[in-house]
């Protein structure tokens, strides 16, 4: 197995690249070990590219799995509290695989904490708060919408090769 080896990795990305491969949503985590300065070095699982790569190489069906899986590890990431805050089609990789094509996604480096406080604050309000001095609160509607739907732009829709 061949493997990718990314020096200096703060610990934010490292915790969350490690949770994520634990739910088979990044790739796996190898190994890894501390160093100075609260970073570490962090080795995982490499894959053969990234969705931009691939994304005009996919037919229609191939299309349609690309998106229930990725659609399937997003919710699932999200169902653990966080949002990837980067996603785009150069932070999804994939594997070629006997039955076609796994994805992963990769980058947690400005995800965050969506769970926190989702019971008594509203997502978008508990942004807004966070994240008002740099963004408005349509720019923080948009960045969440972003991670549900923006990777889809790079799959390629042929004329009737998806069924809406």
């Amino acid at each position: 197995m061949q493997t990718y080896t990314k020096p200096y990795v703060n610990f934010h990305e490292f915790y969350l690249t490690k949770l994520m491969s634990d739910y088979g949503i990044a790739p796996p985590v190898i190994a890894y070990t501390f160093i100075y300065g609260g970073r570490c070095v962090m080795k995982t699982k490499l894959c053969t590219g990234t969705l931009e790569s691939i994304s005009d190489k996919l037919d229609g069906q191939e299309i349609e799995k690309a998106k229930e899986i990725i659609d399937g590890k997003i919710q699932k990431m999200h169902d653990l509290g966080y949002a990837h805050g980067d996603l785009h089609a150069s932070n999804i990789v994939y594997e070629k695989t006997d039955s076609g094509y796994d994805y992963y996604i990769i980058d947690f480096d400005r995800a965050f904490d969506i769970i926190r406080e989702r019971e008594s604050v509203d997502v978008i309000e508990w942004m807004t708060t966070r994240f008002g001095d740099e963004f408005t609160k349509d720019d923080i509607e948009k960045f969440i919408q972003y991670d549900f739907e923006n990777y889809k732009s790079y799959l390629p829709i042929r004329k009737n090769e998806i069924s809406k």
